[in-house]
């Protein structure tokens, strides 16, 4: 998100994240936006401030609360600590009293049985002055983005200042495909397993409009190749496109088509365990680390962690920046009428 605000022309102050490893990949990509681990259910607006050096006035909370304890994935529970952190996220809104707030997460959070969650959500918010939106699901593949990915937005204005519209969808012939993101990847990925680099050192060009925002940069990492036994290799060659693998359930890609969501796996409080990746369209393997940031419209000097798996979680979870980018623009635009 930080990303997409960025690319919508809004100076991001601040960040708050709680894993360590997180917060080291945001400070890489975004060295000049201070950010620091931190539970915002302990955290104040004032130790906020104090931590990110920041006295001046804030225009726009915005974030994505953990969606683990209300993903159609997960065990969907209402009584997952971590549900209670969008309330959290309210509660800082009072606090830094912005002219507008943005909440993302999953679908799952408009399930009935969250309604009294989002009740007090929306209560809290309307009793400080806020105008509050109905939760609008968005679509990434709607956004000019090659994946199917729903996620839910909440965005609220100060009352009188409530002309903010959600973004509309792209037109058809300016929806990228699969093949669109990662087809020169495919090339260089062989050279690069075959020398056992994870870092590709020319440039990636710009091969299509998609790529336009994306590409034109030396030394792009996230190559690293993932070990498949002579079985499974068999198994994902003979896989057609658009068929889901029976033992691994992973699906393999169109060219011409768009990605299926790609997940972020669980953190080692709840297992540590990988996501389902797609497999690529022509090659009989998962897909790697830049594919996925490709396909979640992440341009490629974004770095990510060098351990694979911290990485997909990194990518997984993920708001498509293109995604945050349009709704950031919309929520500019209001601020500027």
């Amino acid at each position: 998100m930080t990303l997409g605000f960025q690319q919508a022309g809004i100076r991001v102050v601040g960040a708050v994240e709680l894993d360590e490893r997180h917060v080291a990949a945001h400070k890489k990509n975004f060295p000049n936006v201070p950010c620091f681990s931190g539970d915002v259910s302990t955290l104040s607006a004032r130790s906020i401030r104090r931590k990110i050096k920041h006295k001046g006035r804030v225009d726009i909370v915005f974030g994505g609360p953990p969606c683990e304890g209300f993903s159609f994935g997960g065990k969907m529970d209402p009584a997952d600590m971590r549900n209670q952190l969008i309330l959290h996220f309210a509660r800082l809104v009072v606090a830094f009293a912005p002219k507008f707030f943005v909440l993302e997460n999953v679908r799952g959070l408009s399930d009935p049985r969250y309604k009294p969650l989002l009740r007090k959500f929306t209560s809290v918010l309307r009793d400080a002055g806020y105008e509050v939106s109905t939760p609008k699901l968005l679509n990434a593949a709607d956004y000019g983005i090659p994946q199917r990915r729903a996620r839910l937005f909440i965005v609220g204005a100060r009352n009188g200042l409530s002309d903010f519209e959600y973004p509309l969808p792209v037109a058809d012939d300016e929806r990228p495909t699969v093949w669109d993101a990662i087809g020169d990847i495919a090339p260089i990925f062989k050279k690069c397993a075959a020398k056992g680099v994870e870092t590709f050192s020319g440039k990636l060009k710009a091969a299509n409009p998609y790529l336009l925002d994306l590409a034109g940069v030396s030394n792009v990492t996230g190559f690293g190749s993932t070990h498949h036994s002579p079985l499974i290799v068999r198994r994902f060659r003979r896989l057609k496109p658009g068929a889901q693998d029976a033992a691994s359930r992973f699906v393999r890609l169109r060219k011409s088509g768009t990605s299926t969501t790609l997940r972020a796996g669980t953190g080692p409080e709840r297992g540590s365990f990988m996501a389902p990746r797609p497999i690529h369209p022509t090659q009989a393997r998962c897909i790697c680390v830049r594919e996925a940031a490709r396909l979640q419209s992440f341009p490629d000097w974004f770095v990510f962690d060098e351990i694979k798996w911290h990485a997909f979680r990194q990518i997984g979870n993920a708001v498509p920046p293109k995604l945050a980018r349009a709704v950031a623009a919309q929520v500019r635009s209001a601020l500027e009428l």
